[in-house]
């Protein structure tokens, strides 16, 4: 019996509600505060939230948080974005900006 080599196997796990689980714990992870890395205020208030999330699905907040100079950064949103248009980062709003 010969040996030609190591044999190895290639698996692909694929699932249709991986990525909806993935956000779902982001989400809870950024509403209990934990290892999110970036403030984000509208209207004098604050938000705590995870860069990568918010540069992954925004042009606006891609350009804003790739070139910071500084850890855990603030961003200001524009004036014309309006408390009640970002009801706690919802991602859907923050695609638009």
């Amino acid at each position: 019996m010969s040996v030609d080599g190591p044999r190895t196997s290639v698996f692909t796990f694929q699932s249709a509600v991986h990525s909806h689980h993935v956000l779902r714990s982001l989400e809870e992870l950024r509403q209990k505060e934990l290892l999110c890395d970036v403030t984000v205020e509208v209207e004098r208030r604050s938000f705590r939230a995870h860069s990568s999330v918010l540069a992954s699905c925004s042009d606006y907040f891609y350009t804003r948080l790739t070139n910071r100079s500084r850890p855990n950064p603030t961003v200001r949103l524009p004036n014309e974005v309006m408390l009640d248009m970002v009801d706690g980062l919802n991602l859907e709003v923050l695609r638009k900006l």
